[in-house]
């Protein structure tokens, strides 16, 4: 379920759509799947929520870049999208959506990996149709596996699984491929499930590169 926000913080923003999955982590997934095979599904909780991400400034957006981090582990597969905001007196980034699956138990981790790829392609692209109209000026994905990089950027003849998905992943031609360290990779949080709190900053802000053209 994806759900969006509206901002109301300024005028120059007040269109800017946050769009968020309900699921925070795999392993709140778990513990719900866990309570609903001992309870039944009323004890599950009605919605689940992350904070809302709301831009503070007041002055005019120059431009937007979005960075999509995927991830895959035994557990789970997650995404964490951030925006890279730039305005005439400072930059800022923000966790503006997330989403997090259970793995299939018997796919391999490279595969997963390349199913966090096209989660991660996914969740860019609709959050860069949400924002139509904003100042978007590249859209960016980044994983931490060689091997589903390798896949993503070769030209070699692949089998019927991955070939599938990178085909679908090559149709959004716009989009940048990246390699993120697996240390600063926000994703790795949700796909091995973390606890996210208010101290993680690399969770809510991504790792402070993002936003170094240089870097």
């Amino acid at each position: 379920m994806i759900l969006s926000d509206l901002s109301r913080q300024s005028p120059l923003v007040e269109n800017f759509f946050i769009v968020r999955h309900a699921t925070k982590n795999v392993r709140r997934m778990l513990l719900y799947l866990e309570v609903w095979s001992r309870n039944g599904e009323s004890q599950l909780p009605y919605l689940v929520e992350n904070s809302r991400v709301v831009p503070q400034s007041q002055e005019p957006m120059n431009e937007i870049s979005l960075h999509s981090l995927g991830d895959a582990s035994g557990n789970g597969v997650a995404d964490a999208l951030y925006a890279v905001v730039s305005q005439p007196t400072k930059t800022y980034q923000v966790l503006v959506a997330s989403k997090a699956r259970l793995a299939k138990e018997w796919c391999t981790i490279p595969r997963l990996e390349l199913v966090a790829g096209h989660m991660a392609v996914n969740l860019a692209i609709n959050v860069e149709t949400s924002l139509q109209g904003f100042p978007i000026t590249s859209v960016v994905c980044l994983l931490n596996s060689s091997v589903a990089l390798y896949w993503i950027l070769g030209g070699r003849e692949l089998k019927q699984f991955v070939g599938n998905r990178v085909r679908k992943i090559r149709e959004r031609y716009h989009v940048k491929w990246r390699h993120v360290p697996t240390d600063q990779n926000a994703a790795d949080v949700a796909s091995r499930g973390g606890i996210v709190n208010e101290e993680n900053h690399l969770w809510w802000h991504g790792p402070d590169w993002l936003s170094d053209p240089g870097k």
